[in-house]
């Protein structure tokens, strides 16, 4: 890991990435973008700076191009980079007002949602079914419910196998919503659950166009809800937040927090 390490003198250093997890168990939806894991996979490749006093203070990590990581306990912004220097940023909307919008003109917001893991909820009570995917006999129907819910993106076998190459894949996650008149399977639901920190990440919940308005995406993530409350410390969910009713959608089923992150681009 190529690290800039600085902290007062007379303090003790941190390992960046024990820091990281330390102060993203006490507060993920400020401290990343998405599920821990995705950043922890690029540390080894990319350059950290920590402060630390008795406490964690400051957290910093990029690459050559992207800036992925910033928090600040205080608030305050002092990057230890050019912050022009990147190609993309990605910043808490605490820090939108240091970017230059001349330079990166091109701004997407994304809420950041968690699910509080003392609720208590009751089973999912629905007259639809809820089976596991078996990838190997009906990657075809992932492409299909994929491609009918996303038409201007690219979906192939090869990338939904990547999926399952994740340190996070877990087939207990993979599920399937049965309509009980036809036996068709009308809509997908995709977690993802990292051991080491008892994370849990809803990542795709789609619902046929056809189907869709009828609680059934309810159904999807209530019932991966309850499968992470049985191992999951912290549950999260981000998405487009240029989309309202996508965030209202996850706050009615439980989740809460107001954290808006911002991908700048060039």
């Amino acid at each position: 890991m190529r690290t800039g390490f600085s902290a007062p003198v007379g303090t003790q250093s941190v390992d960046f990435t024990v820091g990281l997890i330390e102060i993203y168990r006490e507060e993920p939806c400020r401290v990343a973008p998405n599920a821990i894991w995705k950043t922890l996979a690029r540390i080894p490749n990319g350059y950290s700076h920590i402060q630390s006093n008795d406490h964690i203070e400051n957290l910093q990590f990029w690459t050559d191009t992207e800036l992925l990581i910033y928090w600040d306990r205080t608030g305050k912004f002092n990057i230890q980079s050019d912050l022009n220097q990147f190609n993309t940023i990605i910043l808490h909307d605490l820090y939108l007002e240091e970017l230059d919008k001349q330079i990166y003109p091109h701004l997407d917001p994304y809420f950041r949602l968690y699910f509080p893991t003392t609720t208590k909820i009751e089973s999912v009570n629905t007259d639809y079914q809820i089976e596991l995917v078996q990838f190997d006999q009906e990657w075809e129907k992932i492409l299909r419910i994929l491609r009918a819910s996303y038409p201007n993106w690219s979906f192939d076998r090869q990338r939904i196998e990547q999926w399952r190459s994740h340190p996070t894949y877990d087939p207990e996650l993979w599920i399937w919503v049965i309509d009980p008149l036809t036996s068709e399977k009308i809509a997908l639901g995709i977690a993802e659950y990292y051991t080491e920190i008892k994370e849990g990440s809803l990542e795709w919940i789609q619902v046929h166009p056809d189907h869709q308005k009828k609680g059934v995406g309810k159904i999807i993530v209530m019932s991966l809800v309850q499968k992470l409350l049985e191992k999951a410390d912290i549950i999260t969910v981000s998405g487009q937040a240029d989309q309202p009713h996508l965030q209202q959608f996850y706050e009615d089923c439980g989740f809460t927090g107001n954290e808006i992150w911002w991908v700048a681009r060039r």
